[in-house]
C-alpha cells in the first residue's frame, strides 16, 4: 500500500521526467503558453515556439486553436490524423470535427465524412447526415431501416437535417407511424413544438389528425377541449381529454368542475380523472388553499406521486396536526415512506401524539442512516452514530487508466497556470469515460493530490458515501480555524457550509455570480468588508483566505440575529432574511426539527439539513471526535436523554438497514454549486 502512495505522489513528475523536461524548462513553457495560444489564435505562431512547446503537456490545445482558425484551409489528412490522436479525449476537440464535418457534407465527400465521424461525439444533426453518407456508399436498405430507426426514436435529432433517413424509414417501416407518434408525444412532453410540428409530415394521413390533437392540447388545453365534442369517441381520445384537464388543472384547479361539467357526456369516472385530481392536489397543496384536505382526500394512495404526499405531510405538520401527518406517511409508498427522513418525522409524531414507545422502532430505523434525520434519531436514543468510514484505498490495476492518462498532465499545468475552470473540464471529460470502480479511484487520487473539488465529484454517487475522508477534505485549515474562533463560530459549521456552497473550490462562481469558498455576493462581501475596515477595491474573492474572513463575519453577524442558531442561521444564507421571517410558524417554537421540512422551498429545505449532517461529518473530520447535532443547535437542547452521559458520541456500524435520503451524496455538479440566493418558487 505505502508503494502504491509513493507511486501516485510522484506519478505526475515522471509524466514530465518522460518527456526529458527540466524543471527550468517547464517553468520557460508556462511562460511562453499563453502568448503561443494567443499567436495561434492570430495565426502567427513561429516554428520556433512550436519546438519549444512541442513536449508541453498543452500542445494539443495550441494545435486545436491553429486547427479552428480556417478548418476549410486545413489538410484533411493531418486533421484527420489529429482527430484520431485527441478527438476523443481532448475537451474541446468535438468543436473542430463539428466543422470538418460540415465540409464533407457539403462536399458530399461521404468517405472523408465517415473518416473523422465518431457517434459519441457529434451533434444529433450529424448523426442524420451519417446515415446518408453510409446510404450513398454502401446502399443497404434494410440497414438503412435500422439506422433510420434509431434515428426516429430520439426526440432530439431534427427533423430537417434527417429528412432523407425519415422518409425512407416511413416508406419502408411497418411500425414508421407508430415509432413518428412515439417520437411526436415525446417532443411535445419536452416542448418541442417546432419539431413536434416538423415530424408531423412523415406520418400517413390517417394518423396526422390523431398527433394535431396531441399539440393542440399541449399548446392550448382550453381550446383543445371545446373541439373535443367533435373528436372520435376511443379510449386513446379520452385519454387526451383527460390530460387536457390535467394541464388546466395544474394551473387553474378550481376551473376544473366547470370543464367536467361541460363534458358530462362523457361520463368520465373518478378512475380517470385521478392525473386530474392530482394536479389539484399538487396546486392546492403548495398553494395552501383551503381545498387541499378535500382533494387530496379524494386521491386513493396509489395515485398520489411523491411530491403530493409529502406536501400532505407538511401542511398537516404546518397545521398542528400530528395525527393527521402520521396517517399521511402511513399512506406513502413504502420506498418513500421508509426513508430515514420520514422514519424520523414518524417517531416524532408519535411522541407528539404521547405514544414514544411507538417511535421506538422508527427512531431505531432512521438512526442507521448517516444523515440529518439519522442523527437526530440517534440522539432520541442516545446510542451511537452510524458513521462508519471506508478508507480510501488505491487499486494499482484499477488506478492504471488514471496514471497513464495524458488528461492528468494537461490538468497539473492548468492548475499551474491558475487556470481551474479547463482543469475541471479535463476530469469531467476523463471521470465521464470510467466504470464505477475507476471513478472511485479517481476521486481518491484527486483527493489525494489535493484536488477537493475534483474528488468531491468523482465520489459523488451513493456506493462512495462512507469514503469520508475524501469526500470530505478539509483545506486552509489554519484560517478557517482562526476566523471561527474569532468570530466565536464552531469551526465543523463553517466547514459544512463551504463543503456544500463551493466544493472547497475557491475561484468558482455561481450563476447568480456569488464567489469564492463561502460563495459570498460581491454586494454582501462590500457591506461586511467596510465593518471590518476593508476597502472595496482590496476585496477580491476568490482569494481563500480573504473570503473565508469575510464570509465567517457575514456568519457571526446572522449569529446575532439569530440568536447562535445553525438552523436559523443556515436558512438565512441560503435563502435570505426576509425569506426565513416569512416561513417562522407555530410549528417552529414547539417542534424546530420538524419545522424544517415545512420549509416551503427545497433547496432551503436541503441546504438547512444538509450543512448540518456535513458539521457532524466535519467534527469527526477534524479530530475524530463527536459532539451531539443536538447539542450543536440550541432549538434542539432537551432532544437527548435525561440520563445519557458521554465525553464523545460513539459509533456504531452494525445497525439496522434505512432507506437513505443520500444528504451525504449532495455535490456541485459540473456547473458549480447551487447559489445562495432567495428561492423563488417551491417545490
Amino acid at each position: 500500500m505505502h508503494q502504491m502512495i509513493a507511486r501516485i505522489a510522484c506519478a505526475i513528475a515522471a509524466w514530465l521526467a518522460a518527456a526529458a523536461v527540466s524543471a527550468a524548462d517547464l517553468k520557460a513553457q508556462r511562460l511562453l503558453y499563453p502568448k503561443a495560444l494567443a499567436a495561434a489564435y492570430a495565426g502567427k505562431l513561429t516554428s520556433g515556439d512550436r519546438e519549444a512547446l512541442n513536449s508541453y503537456p498543452l500542445m494539443p490545445y495550441i494545435e486545436l486553436t491553429e486547427l479552428q482558425r480556417a478548418p476549410a484551409q486545413n489538410d484533411w489528412a493531418s486533421t484527420a490524423a489529429w482527430l484520431k490522436m485527441w478527438g476523443t479525449t481532448l475537451p474541446g476537440a468535438g468543436r473542430l470535427r463539428e466543422s470538418m464535418l460540415a465540409l464533407a457534407f457539403k462536399r458530399a465527400d461521404w468517405r472523408q465524412f465517415l473518416q473523422i465521424y465518431d457517434s459519441a461525439f457529434v451533434t444529433a444533426e450529424r448523426r442524420c447526415q451519417a446515415w446518408q453518407a453510409r446510404m450513398a456508399l454502401f446502399a443497404d436498405a434494410e440497414l438503412g431501416v435500422a439506422h433510420a430507426r434509431a434515428l426516429v426514436q430520439d426526440a432530439q435529432t431534427p427533423a430537417q437535417a434527417c429528412t432523407p433517413a425519415f422518409t425512407h424509414f416511413a416508406q419502408s417501416a411497418s411500425d414508421a407511424a407508430a415509432r413518428f407518434l412515439v417520437r411526436i408525444e415525446a417532443q411535445l412532453k419536452a416542448r418541442q413544438f417546432t419539431e413536434a410540428a416538423a415530424s408531423l409530415q412523415f406520418l400517413p394521413a390517417s394518423e396526422r389528425g390523431l398527433a394535431q390533437r396531441m399539440m393542440l392540447l399541449e399548446q392550448d388545453p382550453k381550446r383543445a377541449l371545446a373541439q373535443s365534442f367533435e373528436w372520435p369517441q376511443d379510449v386513446r381520445h379520452r385519454e387526451l381529454i383527460v390530460r387536457a384537464l390535467a394541464k388546466i388543472a395544474a394551473k387553474t384547479p378550481r376551473a376544473i368542475e366547470v370543464e367536467l361539467l361541460a363534458l358530462k357526456s362523457l361520463a368520465l369516472s373518478e378512475i380517470e380523472l385521478q392525473p386530474v385530481r392530482l394536479e389539484q392536489a399538487r396546486f392546492a397543496l403548495i398553494e395552501n388553499w383551503p381545498e387541499a384536505p378535500a382533494w387530496l382526500d379524494v386521491l386513493p394512495p396509489a395515485a398520489r406521486d411523491t411530491q403530493v404526499n409529502e406536501w400532505g405531510v407538511r401542511r398537516a405538520l404546518s397545521a398542528l396536526n400530528p395525527a393527521l401527518a402520521l396517517a399521511r406517511i402511513d399512506a406513502m409508498q413504502p420506498e418513500l415512506r421508509d426513508l430515514a427522513k420520514w422514519r424520523y418525522v414518524r417517531g416524532r409524531l408519535h411522541e407528539w401524539l404521547g405514544s414514544p414507545d411507538q417511535a421506538v422502532g422508527d427512531f431505531q430505523s432512521a438512526s442507521s442512516d448517516a444523515s440529518f434525520f439519522g442523527f437526530l434519531a440517534a440522539d432520541r436514543l442516545g446510542i451511537g452514530y452510524a458513521l462508519c468510514p471506508e478508507p480510501s484505498l488505491l487499486d494499482a490495476k484499477l488506478a492504471e487508466p488514471i496514471l497513464s492518462s495524458k488528461a492528468l498532465p494537461r490538468m497539473v499545468e492548468f492548475f499551474a497556470l491558475g487556470e481551474t475552470v479547463p482543469a475541471k473540464r479535463e476530469w469531467m471529460n476523463l471521470i465521464g469515460a470510467f466504470d464505477p470502480a475507476q471513478r472511485r479511484q479517481a476521486g481518491i487520487l484527486a483527493s489525494q493530490q489535493g484536488w477537493a473539488e475534483l474528488g468531491i465529484l468523482a465520489l459523488n454517487q451513493p456506493p462512495n458515501r462512507k469514503l469520508y475522508h475524501a469526500r470530505f477534505p478539509i483545506l486552509e485549515t489554519e484560517t478557517l480555524t482562526l476566523n471561527a474562533a474569532r468570530n466565536g463560530l464552531d469551526p465543523a459549521f463553517v466547514a459544512g457550509l463551504i463543503r456544500q456552497e463551493s466544493a472547497w473550490n475557491p475561484t468558482i462562481a455561481s450563476h447568480a455570480g456569488a464567489i469564492g469558498l463561502m460563495q459570498m455576493l460581491p454586494s454582501t462581501a462590500a457591506i461586511t468588508a467596510k465593518t471590518l475596515g476593508i476597502s472595496g477595491r482590496q476585496v477580491n474573492l476568490r482569494d481563500a483566505k480573504l473570503n473565508l474572513k469575510l464570509g465567517t463575519k457575514h456568519l457571526a453577524d446572522l449569529a446575532k440575529k439569530y440568536a447562535n442558531s445553525p438552523m436559523l442561521m443556515t436558512a438565512a444564507y441560503n435563502a435570505g432574511p426576509n425569506a426565513l421571517k416569512r416561513w417562522i410558524d407555530p410549528l417552529y417554537a414547539s417542534y424546530p426539527d420538524l419545522w424544517i421540512e415545512t420549509v416551503p422551498f427545497k433547496e432551503t429545505r436541503d441546504y438547512i439539513s444538509t450543512v448540518l449532517a456535513f458539521t457532524v461529518i466535519y467534527d469527526y473530520r477534524f479530530d475524530q471526535t463527536l459532539s451531539r447535532l443536538s447539542n450543536r443547535v440550541p432549538e434542539f437542547s432537551g432532544f437527548l436523554p435525561s440520563t445519557l452521559v458521554e465525553t464523545s458520541v460513539p459509533t456504531r456500524c452494525s445497525t439496522p438497514t434505512a432507506a437513505s435520503n443520500s444528504l451525504l451524496t449532495i455535490a456541485p455538479d459540473a456547473a458549480g454549486p447551487a447559489p445562495s440566493v432567495p428561492a423563488t418558487s417551491p417545490q
